[in-house]
């Protein structure tokens, strides 16, 4: 009766783990395996415009060529990307940057993968 059980059990392992087994090692399809996605603030750059107001050394001049008499004038520079801290990219949230599916996410879905191949 012992060895019965026992052998029920290592059936029952061996079952299991060919099923998890390809699971477990399945790529990731929303960043094809790399774990890594582009950033959407910044486009992969890594940088965004910063706008700052800058006074003019005209004081304000009515006649000044570059602030029009408003005594300060626009600067355009580009500061890190604060989604991405100046990467480019992001870790991507549906496999946490492993490039790997999550094993019970992949469970979940193996039911609705055969529902939608059957209709």
């Amino acid at each position: 009766m012992r060895r019965r059980s026992v052998a029920i059990i290592l059936v029952g392992a061996l079952i299991a783990g060919s099923i998890a087994a390809p699971l477990a090692n399945s790529e990731c399809e929303s960043c094809s395996s790399d774990g890594k996605l582009e950033c959407s603030a910044c486009q992969g750059i890594g940088a965004a415009p910063y706008l700052f107001f800058v006074e003019c050394f005209c004081g304000g001049h009515p006649a000044c060529d570059l602030c029009y008499g408003y005594g300060y004038y626009p600067q355009v520079t580009a500061k890190p990307c604060e989604e991405c801290d100046g990467k480019g990219w992001i870790f991507c949230p549906a496999c946490g940057g492993d490039g790997k599916k999550n094993l019970l996410e992949q469970i979940l879905n193996l039911g609705t993968d055969k529902l939608e191949h059957q209709e």
